[in-house]
């Protein structure tokens, strides 16, 4: 009897810890929510206040804190959904996560021209996150006109790795093989307010994604096939494990392997 006591005890000592640690994290969120707020709401708050002030509640990575910025994935201009979709990328494993951003996503507010960088960087999060529920998504978005979405899907796909997303990835491949792949990239497309917006200020200023650089890079005009073929090869590789150079080759061991085919680990 005596030996079940302190086994209860010890059972219960082990457990205090892990028990007061979740709840001075719950505690610690609530705290830094509420300052979230105030700061955002703040009559006297200017923009980069508030990118401030979504950079210092990200440090917190709880569901709570999803909650309080997943609203700002579809309000205020560019630049604040993208700064909170890049701080969401860190929320690795926090529930409600890739909801948020898939829901910002799909909001209509960010389906137009100007809102093309919010989206580029959410669909960065979805690979960042490795969010195999995001797959439909980022499948999508592998066949966008847009070559810059197109491409965020592609990188995407690379680091989620899900099954689903190779047919997509050889339909663009195809396409890119083909006459279509010839045509030469219209950098003013890219030169928008969109991806001004992306830049941030000088104050707090946001690094270039690979994406944005790439966009700018000297000499301009490359070819869609220039600019996509190594990122389907390589997301291509990513999910199979398997290494072929052009659409018949992958297309060929595709037809074989379908059926059977499981993502390797």
């Amino acid at each position: 009897m005596a030996r079940a006591a302190v086994g209860v005890a010890l059972a219960l000592a082990c457990g205090l810890p892990a028990f007061a640690q979740a709840k001075k994290a719950d505690l610690d969120a609530e705290e830094a929510v509420k300052r979230f707020v105030r700061e955002m709401n703040a009559a006297d708050a200017g923009e980069d206040d508030r990118l401030t002030a979504i950079r210092r509640v990200a440090k917190t990575r709880h569901p709570r804190v999803v909650e309080a910025l997943a609203p700002y994935l579809t309000a205020g201009d560019a630049r604040q959904r993208i700064a909170v979709a890049r701080a969401l990328a860190g929320f690795d494993r926090v529930p409600g996560t890739v909801k948020a951003l898939a829901d910002g996503y799909t909001n209509e507010v960010n389906q137009g021209d100007g809102t093309r960088g919010v989206r580029i960087e959410m669909l960065r999060a979805f690979g960042a996150l490795k969010a195999k529920e995001a797959a439909p998504l980022v499948n999508k978005a592998i066949e966008e006109k847009f070559i810059w979405i197109a491409k965020a899907g592609i990188d995407a796909a690379a680091k989620i790795r899900h099954k689903t997303s190779i047919e997509p990835l050889l339909r663009q491949l195809y396409r890119i093989e083909g006459k279509e792949g010839n045509k030469v990239v219209d950098m003013k497309e890219v030169e928008g307010n969109w991806i001004d917006d992306t830049l941030g200020t000088a104050a707090q200023p946001f690094s270039m994604s690979p994406t944005f650089a790439e966009a700018n890079e000297k000499p301009m005009g490359k070819t869609e096939r220039e600019i996509l073929r190594d990122p389907v090869l390589a997301a291509l590789k990513s999910i199979t494990r398997q290494n072929f150079g052009t659409h018949a080759e992958w297309n060929r061991w595709w037809v074989n392997n379908r059926r059977t085919f499981e993502v390797p680990r």
